[in-house]
């Protein structure tokens, strides 16, 4: 008789996540309901995460990542 576990290990976890991560941002996105809906996804993948007690920084960073690559150059951009 074969036994199966239903616990899955926080390295395990954090892995998966990571993997999906990179694979869903690896795919150019076509328009902006495109990055919209990524942008759901990240904070699908973040909230699972945080309700697991993970620390990711990728995941955390992926979020301000995508804003950054979306934002407009303006004159008035004073980053440095």
């Amino acid at each position: 008789m074969r036994v199966q576990s239903q616990i899955v290990l926080k390295g395990d976890l954090e892995a998966q996540l990571l993997a999906v991560l990179t694979v869903n941002e690896r795919i150019p996105s076509r328009d902006r309901a495109d990055e919209v809906y990524r942008a759901g996804f990240r904070a699908a993948l973040l909230a699972v995460a945080q309700a697991n007690s993970l620390n990711i920084p990728n995941l955390r960073n992926a979020e301000a990542d995508a804003v950054r690559c979306n934002r407009t150059v303006t004159v008035y951009d004073g980053r440095l």
